[in-house]
């Protein structure tokens, strides 16, 4: 992978997880140290994607907290101040705000409905194992999708709900 591209997809990995691990934040900041990033071919890329805004807050938290080199064209930017790097309490990998967090790091709003249709809907190893169809009916992996994510989330609620009560 050429440092332009791990440095985005790195950007884009630690905005998606709210900053949550240190370690994302030093990889990218070694990557800015070594040098010989194509700063012009990255703002490419995330402008194609629509991970600019992913882009830039990640790159504010790396120059904030660990004082990453950075060219004068992204210099300015810097992570909002209600953002909340490296908190104290873990950040819950996975989970609906996790998603709609990371839905809102991209810029235009079909980039974030793409990105969520995705997730929703695109059948992953986990439908592709929890039923072996043939070949022909291969489709209904897609129905099998939102069902699967709406029994896990009604279970989720279900028991966070007997949870909070007291018998």
């Amino acid at each position: 992978m050429s440092p332009e591209w791990e440095l985005l997809y790195l950007a884009f990995h630690a905005a998606r997880h709210r900053w949550s691990a240190l370690k994302w934040l030093v990889d990218i900041h070694e990557i800015c140290v070594r040098g010989g990033v194509d700063w012009t071919g990255v703002e490419d890329r995330a402008r194609r994607f629509g991970l600019e805004r992913a882009l830039h807050l990640t790159l504010g938290a790396c120059r904030t907290l660990l004082g990453t080199p950075l060219p004068p064209q992204l210099e300015g930017h810097a992570p909002p101040r209600r953002l909340r790097v490296l908190r104290a309490a873990p950040v819950t990998v996975g989970g609906w705000l996790e998603t709609l967090s990371a839905a809102r790091l991209f810029n235009r709003p079909t980039d974030q409905a793409r990105y969520l249709g995705r997730l929703l809907l695109r059948p992953t190893l986990a439908e592709w194992s929890l039923v072996r169809l043939p070949s022909r009916l291969r489709f209904l992996y897609y129905g099998l999708r939102p069902l699967r994510l709406g029994f896990a989330s009604g279970r989720a609620l279900v028991r966070a709900g007997l949870g909070h009560l007291h018998l």
